[in-house]
């Protein structure tokens, strides 16, 4: 692709990005209790789940780590 531009002309670019955040842990409502992602497999409903970036996170909405 080749762009001209003649003197005195200007050009704006956009570019829009869009980071997903990272989910780590993944809470039940229910419980409160959250469990790592890529850890022991475990079996929540949906609606029950609540993800969280860390484990701080999770911690401060009041869940607490998994034993397993």
């Amino acid at each position: 692709m080749q762009l001209f531009i003649t003197e005195g002309e200007s050009i704006n670019i956009v570019i829009k990005l869009r980071f997903i955040p990272v989910i780590t842990e993944v809470g039940n409502k229910r419980s409160k209790i959250f469990h790592v992602m890529r850890g022991h497999n475990h079996r929540m409903n949906r609606e029950n789940a609540v993800f969280f970036k860390s484990k701080a996170a999770a911690r401060a909405a009041g869940y607490r780590e998994s034993k397993r």
